[in-house]
């Protein structure tokens, strides 16, 4: 969905502070994907509506089925921060790979399919906001999420690089998030004690970034700071994250773990 801004909500967002801007941007490409969340304001106009951002932030808009446009936009002179810590992951899962004739999404485990064993690794790991990416065999996949509290999007661009699901499921992500684990969908042998052990680090030291270390080698899944979620919707080409990672390695913490699932997926299985 296109997203226009009229002059005066252009130059409020322009004006705002650096911190405010971060979280209004977060909330316009949240609302690109669920515009319907806003409040509409029948009293005033009927066409026009009111979305409630973290931190007292208001966006006014209007849509239809093609196009948002954001009329207004107002926020607190002071921004009051919540000291909770919301953390969510986006499971891409979209590729077309098969492993041993099988779609990898399905294949199984221990008699679970693998997306249903990635979606559990996150949420035995502390990590109740989960969105998956699906691409190839989607309606298939579909069906198993059914019941498990998980968003789903569906790329259609499945076939071109990874920074299109990337993008996809970063748009659903809700603007009070804190920050956001990029995770893969083949990866289904993590220790959910790993997912704990980087959402603690991240909580005392703030980092931009956290990643898993495994015997030297830099793993999956990547905590990045919500303040990233910008640029990341930003990055054109590649393995989407990899750019941002490289940009801000002085500011990314890496764990040393002792698990192999961290650099281990599907593929090098026996």
């Amino acid at each position: 969905m296109k997203t226009t801004l009229t002059e005066k909500a252009s130059y409020l967002l322009n004006e705002s502070p650096a911190e405010i801007k971060d979280i209004i941007v977060r909330s316009i490409h949240f609302l690109e994907r669920n515009p319907e969340d806003g409040v509409k304001l029948y009293k005033i106009f009927s066409e026009y509506y009111c979305y409630n951002a973290p931190y007292g932030i208001k966006i006014f808009y209007t849509y239809n089925r093609m196009e948002i446009i954001i009329i207004s936009i107002c926020y607190p002179q002071t921004l009051v921060t919540s000291p909770k810590s919301e953390i969510s992951a986006v499971i891409l899962a979209a590729g077309k790979e098969n492993y041993k004739g099988v779609p990898t999404q399905l294949f199984p485990i221990k008699d679970e399919p693998v997306i249903s064993r990635c979606v559990n690794i996150y949420r035995a790991g502390g990590i109740s906001d989960l969105n998956v990416v699906l691409g190839y065999k989607a309606e298939i996949i579909k069906r198993i999420l059914l019941g498990k509290d998980i968003k789903v999007i569906i790329n259609r661009n499945y076939t071109l690089p990874m920074c299109y699901s990337l993008k996809a499921g970063l748009k659903l992500i809700s603007p009070d998030v804190n920050a956001v684990f990029v995770a893969l969908g083949d990866q289904p042998f993590i220790n959910p004690e790993v997912i704990t052990t980087l959402v603690d680090v991240y909580r005392k030291k703030r980092p931009l970034i956290v990643s898993p270390e495994y015997k030297g080698k830099r793993g999956h899944p990547v905590l990045f700071d919500s303040k990233l979620i910008p640029e990341l919707l930003k990055v054109k080409r590649g393995r989407g994250g990899i750019e941002v990672v490289q940009k801000y390695q002085s500011e990314m913490v890496k764990v040393r773990v002792n698990d192999e699932g961290v650099v281990k997926d599907l593929s090098q299985t026996v």
